[in-house]
């Protein structure tokens, strides 16, 4: 007869407690997926082929005082009409404030604002055209024909921009009006601008108001040519006159700055005076011509200086 009691083996005090656990009370086990909380949302489905990717959001910056509030920005649920409006009429329509009394004084149109606008255009029907390439229709000949039609005007619109920049040196130089900036301070632009309801407006000076300003009011009195553009006279004569100055002026500067350093190494036999003096007006020299030499480039005045300073070096050297 076997002895049950040596079969059995000895037990823990932890494992009789684990056995007197009521099984009740143990949650019940998942026998599948977890589920997925209903108040959370789902997850975004991938885009189809040739599709555009969702766009991405940037995190909202947290304003400081270094970053003070901005205007609201509503540019994303206009139209392109109006968000092209809406991007330009500020600086394409614009007030003229005296700077001394800081009042209206008149109104102007910025014609190069209007140009970026007509920029901004294009690229948007160059946006819509890679859309449509991207898209289910790809590279058709139609969708190439007017890519090559509309990057044409692009490139003229941008070289057009480009000569409205350097007409616009070019009138400082010549002294003469922006010719792509229309002012109410010129007679007949304020009367075109009349005409097109553009002034007077309800904050703003009259119509009497502006007549009187106007800067060439009294030439037009007098009989003078007040069209847009310099005449043909007075445009030789300013730059027969310009060029005059800029001629002697550069004449009297190359003189100077030979004969002041001979001066000073003449009267001052010594070789400190004369290192300091050539290597001051070296300097000197370099700083003149990037300064004053507008039209000259960085080869034309290193060569310019290093002939300077070879002149400089031949006298010292042929004076002791």
């Amino acid at each position: 007869m076997v002895n049950r009691r040596s079969e059995e083996k000895p037990t823990s005090k932890f494992v009789r407690r684990r056995d007197e656990i009521n099984s009740d009370a143990l949650p019940p086990q998942r026998t599948g997926p977890p589920p997925v909380p209903e108040d959370l949302p789902a997850r975004p489905r991938p885009p189809p082929p040739g599709a555009w990717p969702p766009p991405i959001h940037s995190p909202r910056r947290r304003r400081s005082s270094r970053n003070p509030p901005r205007r609201a920005s509503n540019l994303e649920r206009l139209s392109l009409p109006r968000r092209l409006a809406e991007a330009g009429k500020i600086h394409l329509l614009s007030k003229e404030k005296d700077p001394g009394k800081h009042e209206t004084v008149g109104y102007s149109i910025t014609l190069s604002t209007l140009q970026r606008m007509v920029l901004s255009q294009l690229r948007s029907e160059l946006a819509d055209i890679v859309r449509d390439i991207h898209g289910e229709q790809g590279a058709r000949k139609d969708s190439m024909d007017k890519a090559k039609t509309v990057l044409a005007e692009y490139c003229n619109a941008v070289r057009d921009y480009d000569f409205m920049a350097e007409r616009l040196k070019q009138a400082e130089d010549d002294e003469e009006e922006d010719p792509f900036h229309i002012s109410t301070l010129n007679l007949l632009d304020l009367c075109s601008m009349r005409d097109a309801n553009l002034v007077p407006m309800e904050d703003g000076p009259t119509f009497g108001i502006l007549f009187s300003k106007a800067a060439n009011k009294r030439d037009y009195e007098d009989g003078f040519n007040i069209l847009p553009g310099a005449s043909r006279h007075d445009r030789h004569n300013v730059t027969t006159r310009r060029d005059y100055l800029e001629r002697l002026g550069m004449g009297l500067a190359g003189g100077l700055a030979l004969i002041i350093p001979m001066l000073i190494m003449v009267l001052q036999k010594d070789l400190v005076t004369t290192l300091v003096t050539t290597s001051v007006a070296t300097m000197l020299f370099a700083g003149g011509l990037a300064l004053l030499g507008t039209r000259l480039k960085g080869e034309t005045v290193l060569a310019s200086v290093a002939a300077y300073a070879a002149v400089l070096v031949v006298f010292v050297g042929t004076s002791e």
